[in-house]
C-alpha cells in the first residue's frame, strides 16, 4: 500500500508539472507568441487540452481511490490490532496447553516409574511366593512327620495308661494285703513272742514295740501320702490327655486353615497373573500413546485421551498395589499361623514329655510298691518260721532291714516325683512363653491392621485430592475449548480481510500498470520544442 501511494504521489507531481507546462503554452498562445505556428500545432494543442482534461479526471479518480485506501488502511489497522490481541490470546492458550502437555508428560513419567516399581514389587512378590510355597511344602512335610510321631506317642500313652491302670489296681490290692499283713504281723508278734519272755524282758522290750508301732504309723502315713500323690499324678495325666485331645482338634483346625490359606494363595497367584497382564496392557497402551504424542503435536483430543488413559493406568496401578498388599497380608497371616502352629506343637511335645515323665514316675512307684509287697509277703513267712525256731532279736533286725528298704523305696519315689514336678514346671513355663509369643504375634498383627487402615485412609484422601484435581482440569479444559472457539471465530474474519487485501492489491497493481504508460503524456518533440523556445524567451 505504501509503494502504491508513493507511485500515485509521483504521478500526481508529474501531472502537475505537465499542467503547468500546458498553462504556460496556453498563455503564450493567447498572447500571440505562437501566431506563426501551423494548424498542426493547434491540433496538438487541442489534443493536449483533451489529455489535460483526462489527466484531471484521472487525478480526481486517484484522489478518490486514495481516500478509499486511507479508509481501508484505518480499518485494516484496527483489524490488525484485533488480530494481534487474538493472537496474543491464542499464544497464551498455546502456552497453557504446553503447560498441560508438560504436566501430562510428567504424569506419564510418574506412571512409568509406578509401573516399573509395581513390576519390581511383582517380581519380589513372586519370589517371596515361591519361597513361601517351598517353605510351606517343607513345613507341611515336617508337620506330617510330627503328627505321625505324635500319633505314635499318643498310642504309646494309651498303652501306658492301660498299664498304669493295671498297676494301680495291683497297687490297691497290694496295699490292702500289706495292711492286713502288718496287722497280722503285729498280732502274731504280740501273741507269740511276748508270752515266752518274762515280765522284766517285757518291760525292757516295751519301748522297742512302741518304736515299731510309731514306725508303722509313719509308714502308713507315708503310704497314704504316696496314694494322694499318685491320685494327683493321675489327675494331671488326665488333664494332659484332655490337652492332647484339644491339641488334636487344634491340629485339625490348623490343617483346614492351611488348606484355606493354600487356596487363597492360589487365588492370589491367579490375581497376580491377571494383574500382570493388565500391567502389560497398560504399558503397551502407554508406549502407543507416547508414539502418538511424538508423531503429532498433542492436539486436544489426544491430550484428553492421554489424560483418560493416565487416569485408568493410575486406577489400575492402585488396584494392583492394593491387591499386592492384600497378598502380602495373607502371606504374613499364613506365616503367623504357621508360627502359632509350631508353638502349639512345641507345647504339645513338651506336655507329652511331661506325661512320659509322670508315666515313668508312676511305673517306678508301682514297681517299688510291688517289690515292697513281694518282700512283705516273703518276710512274714520267714518271720513266722523264725518266730517258732528263733529269738525275738532276729525278727527285729529283719524288720529294721525291711523298714530301711521301704524308706529307700519311698525316697526313690519322692526323688522321681520331684523330677516329674520339675519337668511339669518346665513344660508349664514353656507353655507360658509360647502363650507370650502368641500374644506378641497377635499384637504385631493388630499393629499391621491398624497401619493398613491408616494407609487406606491416606489412599482415600489421595483419591479425593485426585478428584478435585480432575475437576480443576475439566474446568481448565472447558476454558481452553471456549478460547479455541473464539480463536476459530476470529480466524474466519482475518480470512475475509485477507480477501479484501488481495482485492485492493489487485486494484492498486492494475492502477500502477495503467499509470506506467501515462508517463509519456506529451510527445518528446513537442517538449523539446517547448524547452528551446523557453530558453530563447529567457535570453
Amino acid at each position: 500500500m505504501k509503494i502504491s501511494l508513493e507511485k500515485a504521489q509521483v504521478e500526481a507531481m508529474q501531472a502537475q508539472r505537465d499542467l503547468e507546462l500546458v498553462e504556460i503554452r496556453f498563455k503564450e498562445t493567447q498572447q500571440g507568441i505562437a501566431q506563426k505556428e501551423s494548424a498542426v500545432v493547434k491540433a496538438e494543442i487541442e489534443l493536449a487540452d483533451g489529455r489535460r482534461e483526462a489527466a484531471l479526471a484521472e487525478l480526481q479518480s486517484v484522489k478518490m481511490e486514495l481516500g478509499q485506501l486511507q479508509k481501508e488502511h484505518a480499518s485494516l489497522a484496527s483489524q490488525r490490532d484485533i488480530t494481534e490481541t487474538k493472537a496474543r490470546g491464542s499464544i497464551a492458550a498455546s502456552q497453557e496447553t504446553n503447560k498441560v502437555v508438560k504436566d501430562l508428560t510428567a504424569k506419564i513419567v510418574a506412571m512409568k516409574q509406578l509401573l516399573a516399581s509395581s513390576r519390581v514389587a511383582r517380581v519380589v512378590a513372586e519370589e517371596q511366593k515361591r519361597n513361601s510355597a517351598l517353605a510351606y511344602q517343607h513345613e507341611q512335610a515336617d508337620w506330617h512327620k510330627e503328627l505321625k510321631q505324635i500319633g505314635d506317642e499318643v498310642q504309646k500313652l494309651n498303652d501306658d495308661l492301660l498299664v498304669n491302670k493295671d498297676l494301680e489296681s495291683k497297687l490297691q490290692v497290694a496295699s490292702t494285703l500289706l495292711i492286713n499283713l502288718r496287722d497280722e504281723f503285729a498280732k502274731t508278734y504280740v501273741e507269740v513272742a511276748l508270752p515266752k519272755v518274762p515280765n522284766e524282758a517285757r518291760e525292757e522290750e516295751q519301748p522297742a514295740v512302741n518304736i515299731v508301732h510309731v514306725t508303722l504309723a509313719q509308714t502308713r502315713n507315708e503310704l497314704e501320702n504316696m496314694r494322694i500323690k499318685i491320685d494327683r499324678a493321675e489327675d494331671e495325666v488326665k488333664a494332659l490327655w484332655n490337652t492332647v485331645t484339644a491339641l488334636r482338634a487344634n491340629v485339625e483346625q490348623e490343617k483346614t486353615n492351611l488348606v484355606e490359606l493354600r487356596q487363597k494363595e492360589c487365588l492370589a497367584f491367579v490375581s497376580a497373573l491377571s494383574l500382570q497382564e493388565e500391567l502389560d496392557k497398560i504399558a503397551f497402551e502407554i508406549t502407543a500413546m507416547e508414539e502418538r504424542t511424538k508423531a503429532t503435536k498433542m492436539p486436544e483430543e489426544i491430550i484428553q485421551h492421554a489424560s483418560q488413559e493416565a487416569q485408568h493406568a493410575k486406577m489400575k496401578a492402585r488396584l494392583a498395589s492394593n491387591e499386592m498388599e492384600k497378598a502380602r497380608e495373607e502371606a504374613d497371616r499364613a506365616k503367623a499361623n504357621a508360627n502359632i502352629f509350631k508353638l502349639r506343637l512345641e507345647a504339645a511335645s513338651r506336655e507329652i514329655l511331661a506325661m512320659n515323665a509322670s508315666k515313668e514316675i508312676a511305673v517306678a512307684s508301682a514297681n517299688a510298691l510291688q517289690c515292697y509287697r513281694q518282700e512283705t509277703e516273703s518276710e512274714p513267712q520267714t518271720e513266722q518260721r523264725r518266730s517258732v525256731f528263733c529269738n525275738v532279736t532276729l525278727s527285729l533286725d529283719e524288720y529294721s532291714v525291711m523298714i530301711k528298704k521301704v524308706q529307700d523305696a519311698e525316697n526313690f519315689a519322692k526323688h522321681q516325683i520331684v523330677k516329674a514336678v520339675e519337668k511339669i514346671k518346665e513344660a508349664k513355663e514353656a507353655e507360658v512363653s509360647s502363650l507370650e509369643r502368641l500374644d506378641q504375634l497377635t499384637k504385631q498383627i493388630d499393629d499391621r491392621r491398624i497401619a493398613l487402615r491408616e494407609a487406606q485412609q491416606k489412599a482415600n484422601v489421595a483419591q479425593d485430592d485426585k478428584l478435585t484435581m480432575e475437576d480443576e482440569l475439566r474446568k481448565m479444559r472447558a476454558k481452553h475449548e471456549q478460547q479455541q472457539e473464539t480463536s476459530q471465530s476470529s480466524s474466519s474474519s482475518p480470512r475475509m480481510h485477507r480477501v479484501l487485501l488481495t482485492q485492493t492489491d489487485t486494484i492498486v497493481t492494475a492502477t500502477v500498470t495503467e499509470s506506467k504508460p501515462r508517463r509519456s503524456f506529451f510527445p518528446r518533440a513537442l517538449v523539446a520544442l517547448f524547452m528551446s523556445r523557453r530558453k530563447a524567451h529567457l535570453k
